[in-house]
């Protein structure tokens, strides 16, 4: 953990005239005294991915359209368990996994564009400049009602933009969740967006919310409900007979 600590600050430490606008540094911040919950009021464990990425062109993500997400989503960074991979946390079976002290919950990964739009290291995708960027926090991309999720962006603050790979900043491009003020599915930062909370945790950094009030039924089963309901309503009327 301390190692992925060492690198951020390091990342936010660089003289400015060194650092490029194709560098972008993403993540929280380190020993946050806000934490990050599901949406039952539990921390987040390692079983989480944080992806940091774009939409495609014409595509904006609702609450009515979560089964496009994952055809839309252009991933730039992701930050995964274990901590080497950018996600610091703990398992679900450790007994402290929902001890703010003991889980310290980090998250935090560095990319560099390519002249091209390309990210380095990445694949072929060419990212725009300008392109508004968000990061989406799951447990499961699955469109079911176990899933957890939180997609979330800054728009107003340190706005998520990607930056023209020929230009040149006077200070590091760091994107921290500490500065999310858009929710569009779950919260942060005391933004409220779409799903499912059960519990609320009362003041957090991020929290993630449940897919189960977004989830429409597959076609079998709406109509195995329909059949349920229109059977029930006959019965009804020939007691009343």
């Amino acid at each position: 953990m301390k190692s992925r600590y060492l690198i951020l600050l390091t990342f936010l430490a660089m003289s400015a005239p060194m650092v490029h606008a194709t560098g972008i540094g993403w993540g929280n911040t380190a020993f946050d005294s806000l934490k990050m919950y599901d949406s039952n009021g539990n921390l987040l464990n390692n079983s989480y991915t944080f992806e940091l990425g774009v939409w495609a062109t014409g595509f904006t993500p609702t609450a009515a359209n979560v089964s496009l997400w994952a055809a839309n989503w252009e991933i730039i960074s992701t930050a995964s368990a274990p901590s080497a991979n950018g996600w610091d946390s703990l398992n679900a079976n450790d007994p402290n996994v929902n001890d703010p002290s003991q889980n310290q919950q980090f998250f935090s990964q560095s990319i560099n564009f390519n002249a091209n739009g390309t990210v380095q290291n990445g694949g072929p995708t060419v990212f725009t400049a300008g392109q508004q960027a968000y990061i989406w926090v799951f447990n499961s991309q699955a469109v079911a009602a176990g899933s957890e999720w939180a997609l979330v962006t800054d728009v107003g603050n340190d706005v998520w933009h990607v930056p023209d790979p020929s230009g040149v900043v006077n200070q590091p491009v760091l994107w921290n969740l500490d500065t999310a003020d858009t929710a569009v599915f779950g919260s942060a930062n005391g933004v409220a967006g779409a799903g499912d909370q059960v519990v609320d945790p009362g003041a957090d950094r991020l929290q993630t919310y449940n897919l189960s009030t977004v989830v429409v039924p597959e076609p079998g089963s709406a109509m195995m409900v329909l059949v349920a309901g229109v059977l029930l309503r006959l019965r009804r009327k020939q007691r009343l007979a």
